[in-house]
């Protein structure tokens, strides 16, 4: 990644971030937009992560310490979003299945 390439990443990503921050949740509708709006950045973080990831020459740019933390960070936020997932999931109103193979998918339409 080149420098210019770096620095604009960085600063339309704290662009989101102020975005994120000034989310209005006045109601159920500005809800549902601000969730789209979250999800989608949490998104192209992972997919930026994932093209990092399959490229083990790019990781190697960071030590063993940068690493271990990354790991440790990485893996605190992705227990807490998941016991999040868990409670949001368990809240759904699923209707009963005509099918075996539809019962079984995780999210509902």
């Amino acid at each position: 990644m080149s420098e210019s390439s770096k620095l604009d990443w960085v600063a339309k990503t704290e662009e989101r971030i102020k975005q994120l921050e000034s989310l209005d949740l006045k109601d159920r509708l500005a809800c549902y937009v601000a969730l789209w709006t979250i999800v989608d950045a949490i998104g192209n973080s992972v997919a930026g992560w994932r093209s990092w990831l399959v490229r083990p020459g790019l990781m190697a740019d960071f030590n063993e310490e940068e690493l271990k933390d990354f790991c440790v960070s990485l893996r605190e936020m992705a227990i807490r979003f998941l016991r999040f997932d868990i409670k949001a999931t368990e809240k759904l109103k699923v209707p009963p299945s005509p099918s075996t193979r539809e019962s079984e998918q995780r999210y509902w339409a």
